[in-house]
């Protein structure tokens, strides 16, 4: 039987709230044999379509850690992506919160919460 389990990050910045990341667990006979993490917005500046994947497992060893898509932000603390279109990232954005005096993302409490499980006779 093949399992698709689908998560979704929550942070908490007062309340939680939910995030633009989600991963994708796929098991077959509870072996995990792929492991994926999605991020999927828009870009703030142009609107287009921000989405980059980073497989974890599975062909790790063919690809490595990289992420596919959209390419990340450089810039020391940021966890988001460049807009293929503007070339901005949110870092940028006048309404970025480190610049509002929150705390960066990597330093705010975040929980993965099991959104949906598909399974599949195979």
């Amino acid at each position: 039987m093949k399992i698709k389990e689908i998560f979704r990050l929550f942070a908490k910045i007062g309340n939680w709230f939910r995030t633009n990341w989600k991963k994708i667990i796929i098991k077959i006979e509870n072996f995990i044999i792929g492991e994926s993490i999605i991020y999927e917005s828009g870009c703030w500046n142009c609107k287009a379509p921000i989405r980059s994947v980073r497989t974890t497992k599975g062909f790790k060893g063919w690809f490595g850690s990289q992420w596919f898509g959209n390419k990340k932000c450089p810039k020391p603390g940021c966890n988001y992506f460049i807009c293929k279109q503007c070339g901005k990232c949110l870092c940028e954005s006048p309404d970025y919160g480190s610049k509002k005096g929150m705390k960066p993302f990597y330093k705010i409490e975040k929980k993965w919460v099991k959104e949906d499980t598909q399974t599949k006779e195979i």
